[in-house]
């Protein structure tokens, strides 16, 4: 009996160890330069069996023998899956694992419509990207709005051939017009500087109506219209673009971009363009547009490192223009010869600029940026015996924080600018000198309620040594009665130097007699400040014709 005993006992505890038998291992990751790694966490299961295991801090792993299966499946995130015959279930496991999965490649094609309009934007913006562009064959600033609705596009006068723009019926000098953000069009770029940005070097033109943002500065009445350039991180190595029509008239563009290493890239945008002929097809003596060529060129350099971001830039550009009577001199009365009326239109300016920003990593939602730029521009005109000289210089700064308050319905923009703009002017007998300094703080808070209702209500004070101090109050509702159907409200107040002379160029090219009425000669030209208010709404409605996005907007 004491012998059968021990023999059952015996087979029990064999049978036991069979039961509990493990297969042991450890799970490794080889690096390039040869350092190894535990890999924690990586699934380890016997093929066709739903019993798993996995693995541990130190990459060690235990799983139950289970008879019949010897086929081991190993799988972990970011590795490659490996399947094992194990041989020897008594013997450790050393498994190592290969990085990477390799994926089919996948080409993701998406073609936009050439004006595009932001359903959740507080404030109405219409963004006219490339495919905009493209419509005209040769165009610059000028010429590219010509297809859109939005903006009036004429000239200004027969003679000069100056191109005008209108936005809610007034012209181009109310609107606020920047360049990637940064001011552009105002001074003595009020008049032609629309023809000095050619369309290739666009990238995109966001164009907002009413009341802007207080970020951007106080002088926007009518809207916004920013116009952004080739980035060389993103635009092609090499873009080369010409015009040329039956009339002579050509133009030459060459984009370039190089990224030097894995955070600095840079670009160099270059134009020419010429009008060399001569033409009067209506035979009255006058040419019908001038003569005229421009040289024109920009380097960009974009830069990025462990949230810095920023570009620096410069520029150099002349423009010049040659219009009026054909001939020498025309024949007045009875064989009386006069010299012929001609004009001229020289502008040659360069400019620089920076933009720098940082993005706060452990706070989500918050950064700040710095925005400097110089321009100096020389303008030397004449209309027949009347001339035009002027030259500006101005210097600009606008720093700007954003961050979150409490959640990300509720964000806010503060910051502080300052401005130098250092105008002298001669036309006839006429001379005038002013040094505009003007240092403002602003505060715009942003509320969002999912996508049915946003707000931004934004206010400026600015100090001006002639105008004193003065307050900018905006503010901007959005309520979505559907994702198709939204109304909008925006209102404001805008302040600016009226430039009597580059706002009024196009009569230079009249005999008229031009008469200032100063009132106080303290002030530029003796003349207050333009100060305005607007108020507006907008309903914009969605919907689709056959397959294809449409919509209508209406504007009050």
């Amino acid at each position: 009996m004491k012998g059968n005993f021990f023999f059952l006992m015996l087979v029990a505890m064999l049978q036991a160890q069979s039961v509990n038998a493990q297969l042991k291992g450890k799970i490794i990751e080889i690096a390039a330069n040869g350092d190894t790694t535990s890999v924690p966490g990586v699934i380890v299961f016997w093929h066709n069996s739903s019993t798993p295991s996995t693995s541990d801090a130190n990459g060690d792993f235990k799983i139950k023998i289970v008879k019949g299966f010897n086929r081991l499946v190993v799988n972990a995130i970011g590795y490659q899956s490996d399947t094992i015959t194990v041989e020897s279930p008594s013997q450790f496991m050393l498994i190592t694992l290969k990085i990477g999965v390799n994926l089919k490649e996948i080409e993701v094609v998406y073609y936009s419509s050439g004006t595009e309009i932001s359903y959740l934007n507080t404030i109405k913006t219409e963004v006219l990207n490339e495919r905009s562009l493209m419509k005209a064959a040769c165009c610059n600033l000028s010429e590219s709005f010509e297809t859109n609705p939005s903006i009036d596009v004429n000239f200004a006068d027969a003679v000069s051939g100056t191109k005008q723009i209108q936005m809610l019926g007034l012209g181009g000098q109310y609107a606020q017009i920047t360049k990637e953000n940064m001011p552009y069009l105002r001074g003595l770029a009020n008049n032609y500087g629309l023809s000095f940005i050619p369309g290739p070097w666009i990238q995109s033109i966001q164009l907002s109506k009413g009341a802007g943002s207080v970020v951007n500065g106080y002088e926007s009445f009518t809207g916004q219209i920013n116009t952004e350039l080739q980035n060389p991180e993103k635009s092609d190595r090499l873009n080369f673009n010409t015009y040329v029509n039956q009339n002579r008239r050509s133009e030459y563009n060459l984009n370039l971009s190089q990224r030097l290493n894995s955070k600095i890239a840079t670009g160099i945008l270059a134009h020419s363009s010429f009008n060399p002929y001569a033409e009067d097809h209506n035979h009255d003596h006058f040419l019908d547009i001038p003569t005229g060529k421009q040289y024109n060129v920009i380097n960009k350099y974009s830069l990025q490192h462990k949230g810095f971001e920023g570009q620096i830039g410069g520029g150099y550009m002349l423009d010049e223009r040659f219009g009026g009577q054909m001939g020498d001199s025309v024949n007045a009365h009875h064989n009386v010869f006069l010299p012929a009326y001609k004009l001229g239109i020289s502008n040659q300016k360069w400019e620089l600029y920076s933009k720098t920003g940082y993005v706060f990593r452990k706070k989500p939602g918050t950064s700040m940026g710095l925005q400097l730029s110089y321009l100096n521009h020389n303008q030397n005109n004449f209309f027949g015996y009347v001339r035009y000289r002027a030259l500006q210089k101005t210097f600009y700064a606008n720093y700007i924080f954003q961050g979150i308050l409490g959640n990300t319905n509720h964000t806010s923009k503060a910051g502080a600018s300052y401005m130098n703009d250092d105008d002298s002017e001669t036309y006839s007998v006429f001379k005038y000198a002013r040094l505009e300094r003007v240092a403002g703080a602003f505060l715009e808070y942003a509320y969002n309620f999912k996508e049915k209702f946003n707000m931004i209500a934004g206010m400026r004070a600015d100090y001006h040594n002639y105008y004193g101090l003065f307050f900018t109050p905006r503010l901007h509702l959005r309520y979505a009665f559907t994702q198709k159907s939204v109304l909008r409200f925006s209102g404001g107040r805008a302040l600016r130097t009226a430039n009597i002379f580059t706002d009024n160029a196009q009569l230079m090219a009249s005999a008229r007699e031009w008469v200032i009425e100063s009132n106080d000669l303290k002030m530029p030209y003796g003349l207050k400040p333009e100060s305005g208010w607007n108020y507006g709404l907008n309903f914009t409605q969605k919907f689709k014709i056959n397959y294809r996005d449409a919509y209508v907007t209406i504007d009050a």
